[in-house]
């Protein structure tokens, strides 16, 4: 390992003065594309869970017949939420576990790791929201006797433990978790390996 003197600044690993942290970025950038895809993403479910097969521009019409444009932002705020705390965390755990003594900041593994434990970190938050998402989305399908319709995502998180218990928030939480570790692992740990070799 070379020496380096206290002037040295390595664009990898310092952060110049004035910018504003990399979380940051990153949980702005995802509520930014939440916003965008939201219809996208209403629209892939419907079709993973329908009976009655229909094309994309089929459950686009199915959708906005049901409840017009606002339809295709059901669950929006489950969305939000999630990218305003998972993905932060992601984030955060990461940039936080790099300044870390015990974490060799030149270690593909040590990364790699790394982004698997800001994945974990995050999915503690994920779980939930993104179970009230997809709960939100999908109730214009079901009959109206069984809708659970839930006002936005803190109705949600308030109702599901109070009639289901609180590990109803984390029904599937261990495939969860094991797909958020991976794919922070991937997108941050990843990126940031690249853009260090790059640079």
């Amino acid at each position: 390992m070379p020496v380096y003197d206290d002037h040295f600044l390595d664009d990898c690993h310092d952060v110049p003065e004035g910018r504003l942290p990399r979380w940051w970025f990153g949980g702005f950038a995802s509520i930014c594309v939440a916003f965008a895809v939201a219809p996208i993403d209403i629209v892939k479910t419907h079709m993973q869970i329908q009976r009655k097969k229909r094309s994309i521009l089929g459950t686009v019409k199915r959708i906005y017949s049901l409840k017009r444009l606002w339809g295709f932002y059901d669950g929006f705020s489950a969305a939000i939420l999630r990218q305003m705390t998972s993905t932060n965390i992601h984030f955060i755990v990461y940039e936080t576990g790099k300044k870390m003594e015990y974490v060799d900041r030149d270690s593909y593994l040590g990364k790699i790791i790394l982004g698997c434990v800001a994945g974990a970190c995050g999915s503690a938050c994920g779980i939930p929201t993104d179970l009230i998402n997809v709960r939100m989305q999908t109730d214009m399908k079901v009959p109206p006797h069984k809708r659970r319709n839930y006002k936005h995502v803190i109705d949600g998180l308030i109702r599901i433990p109070k009639e289901e218990g609180w590990k109803a928030l984390y029904k599937g939480g261990s495939v969860a978790a094991l797909k958020s570790s991976l794919s922070t692992c991937s997108q941050i740990a990843l990126y940031d390996i690249v853009s260090c070799q790059t640079t």
